[in-house]
């Protein structure tokens, strides 16, 4: 069995570049795709489905980070604060 990760990327992956998924709660199962957020938005609610997670696909796999380093994951304010430094 495929691990709940494996599915979300193989699912972002099966997406167009630039465009959106709705995953239900569980992370794995998609129940919509779109070309915008909007349109995914649209979507989802003619599903009759209000908990998501949207998840926008990336432009380009070649530059995805596979992995952390061993301090873990940064947050957009660790990022952020690199930045000034």
């Amino acid at each position: 069995m495929k691990s709940e990760q494996m599915r979300r990327v193989e699912a972002l992956k099966a997406s167009p570049p630039n465009s959106w998924v709705a995953f239900a709660s569980d992370g794995c199962t998609v129940v919509a795709r779109g070309a915008t957020f909007d349109e995914t938005v649209e979507a989802v609610r003619a599903e009759g489905i209000e908990d998501v997670v949207l998840v926008r696909v990336p432009p380009s796999w070649d530059t995805m980070v596979t992995s952390a380093g061993p301090e873990g994951f940064l947050t957009i304010e660790d990022a952020e604060g690199e930045e000034d430094e």
